[in-house]
């Protein structure tokens, strides 16, 4: 038996829940094709989200845009805004969320529009982390809003000149590791000459 003290054992019951959640999540994610009309509607209308929700109180609205600039240079940069419209501050997990500092999970769905519609395979890199410390969560006052650019671009197989729909298919979690209640839009765009082909 080791003689771990107990702020140690706590450390690492956390890590194992975190990493629980985050596999979890990804397994989620993995299963089945996405029906992009029957999902996000037509033009990618908004679909509240379906998470499991700790307190009613704890919403967060999610606003998702594609940068039209980035697109016309062949890249895919998606503007994120998450706005607490709950009735009290809350602390949220960015990993794995578009307020991570940079992609390296699959919470996104994207899916090619043409004939039949084709959920794009994550081909970005996966990370392995430790426990979470204060600076992987951001804190939200009432009604306070974050917002940040995440690139795309490697993260999924995109095509010159088609056209996609992306929606965020993860989960918001808080620094006890409940799943907050949130929603969000989808995100219909077109891709440019210079993104590459297929």
């Amino acid at each position: 038996m080791f003689g771990w003290s107990s702020a140690a054992k706590a450390s690492l019951a956390r890590s194992a829940i975190v990493i629980c959640l985050l596999v979890t999540q990804f397994a989620c994610n993995e299963t089945g094709a996405v029906n992009a009309k029957a999902e996000y509607g037509e033009k990618g209308a908004l679909i509240s989200g379906r998470n499991s929700i700790s307190n009613n109180s704890e919403k967060l609205r999610l606003r998702l845009n594609i940068d039209p600039a980035s697109l016309a240079v062949g890249k895919v940069i998606l503007r994120a805004a998450l706005h607490n419209d709950s009735a009290q501050k809350v602390r949220v997990l960015r990993w794995n969320t578009p307020l991570d500092s940079r992609v390296s999970g699959n919470f996104m769905a994207v899916v090619q529009l043409s004939e039949t519609e084709t959920e794009l395979r994550y081909v970005g890199r996966m990370v392995k982390r430790a426990a979470p410390i204060a600076d992987d969560y951001i804190s939200l006052d009432i009604g306070e809003l974050a917002t940040n650019d995440l690139d795309f671009t490697q993260s999924y197989k995109f095509c010159n000149n088609s056209r996609y729909i992306i929606k965020f298919t993860g989960s918001f979690y808080s620094d006890d590791f409940v799943v907050l209640q949130s929603e969000s839009n989808a995100v219909e765009f077109e891709t440019a000459q210079s993104i590459g082909s297929c």
